[in-house]
């Protein structure tokens, strides 16, 4: 089992994709790369440039996924912009 991290973006800010248990964004922020998250949070304005996969999201605010996102639970109180991918026809 991989490791995970907590990642904060606390005003404004960037980061790298990765593994995360928890992945928030409090402000401004953008994030390069793909992520793998449990618990996802964007409580202001954020940006994800690549791929997606979350168990439990939230966005209070506006977000937008540039790349394909995988997702259990998520909400979206605000805007959001979400390519989300869908099994392949058999």
């Amino acid at each position: 089992m991989e490791n995970r991290i907590d990642l904060k973006i606390n005003g404004s800010g960037t980061a790298s994709g990765g593994f995360f248990r928890q992945a928030v964004i409090n402000g401004e922020g953008k994030i390069y790369g793909e992520i793998d998250c449990l618990e996802f949070t964007i409580n202001g304005s954020g940006i994800v440039e690549g791929s997606a996969k979350i168990n439990k999201g939230v966005i209070r605010g506006s977000g937008v996924f540039r790349e394909d996102v995988q997702v259990e639970n998520f909400k979206v109180m605000g805007t959001g912009n979400l390519r989300e991918k869908l099994p392949e026809k058999r």
